[in-house]
């Protein structure tokens, strides 16, 4: 299938994700599949890693997958929520990452979601727009934009 979705932590280690695959890319400089046999993927639209051998993978499903450098970990609803699809991926941390993209059930909106190391919860993105994409340069400094054209930047809890 197509690659949608390529991150580069370093040089040591790419991530390319697209339909139903999950690539990624030795300091060697060879390509290998991350498959399991207990868990089908989905049709990626974003990845992201926060450390060596490990990627989360998201996009046209309402479940994600976390590579933890052995196996595929499920990451269902994330927030509560059923998304359509995630567009992208934006992390300051394994404790500080970001999913953006949109749902049409119960009713049509773009949403943000925000994985603490441990659970998914759901941030008010200040758009009812599809979220197509998310930066940051730190944990307080996150940007998404939106489908229509919005662009918003994130402001910290007190």
């Amino acid at each position: 299938g197509d690659l949608y979705s390529l991150y580069c932590k370093d040089d040591s280690q790419s991530w390319a994700a697209g339909d139903g695959s999950l690539f990624m890319r030795s300091s060697a400089g060879t390509w290998s599949a991350r498959n399991s046999m207990s868990l089908q993927h989905a049709d990626y639209r974003a990845v992201w890693s926060p450390a060596p051998g490990e990627a989360f993978a998201f996009g046209v499903a309402r479940y994600g997958v976390y590579w933890n450098t052995v196996d595929l970990m499920l990451m269902d609803t994330p927030g509560g929520i059923s998304p359509d699809q995630v567009n992208a991926l934006w992390g300051s941390s394994i404790d500080n990452l970001y999913a953006v993209g949109f749902y049409t059930f119960p009713s049509e909106s773009g949403f943000v979601v925000r994985f603490d190391g441990a659970q998914w919860q759901l941030v008010d993105s200040g758009s009812q727009h599809a979220v197509k994409a998310i930066t940051g340069s730190s944990n307080t400094d996150v940007w998404i934009g939106t489908e229509a054209g919005g662009l918003l930047k994130g402001i910290a809890p007190p």
